[in-house]
């Protein structure tokens, strides 16, 4: 009996180290430049006004006048690099009010046929209707 308890207590000792140890991971940590986090600050900074910029009606009037669905032009945005929407962000804040929106549009759309062309192609796997 005094077996069967012993061997019931390592039983359970197994289980709670198994619990307590399974869900662990190690960390690792680096050193990240001034440049690197004031870049990525920049870049989520660049990605909000480029999506407040496109929840505006006018700006989804616009693509879709010109053939783009605004929910495909989001998706586009949200695979573009840190540099890349943080150029994009300086031309919608220097583009003039209520003026060349076609502008912007149009860079939208040619950003979006440059990845078409190049997931047809095969260099990215971007759409899955291209497949």
């Amino acid at each position: 009996m005094i077996a069967f308890k012993n061997w019931m207590l390592a039983l359970f000792m197994a289980a709670v180290m198994f619990s307590v140890s399974g869900p662990l991971q190690v960390a690792s940590a680096g050193m990240v430049s001034t440049s690197e986090f004031s870049m990525s600050v920049k870049a989520e900074e660049a990605r909000e006004y480029v999506s407040s910029v496109m929840a505006r009606d006018d700006f989804r009037n616009e693509l879709m006048s010109m053939g783009v669905a605004p929910e495909e032009a989001e998706k586009r945005v949200q695979g573009l690099s840190d540099a890349e929407v943080i150029a994009l962000s300086g031309k919608l804040k220097n583009a003039p009010a209520g003026g060349d929106l076609g502008g912007i549009v149009g860079a939208l759309v040619l950003i979006f046929l440059v990845l078409l062309f190049t997931d047809i192609m095969g260099y990215t796997n971007v759409y899955k209707f291209t497949r």
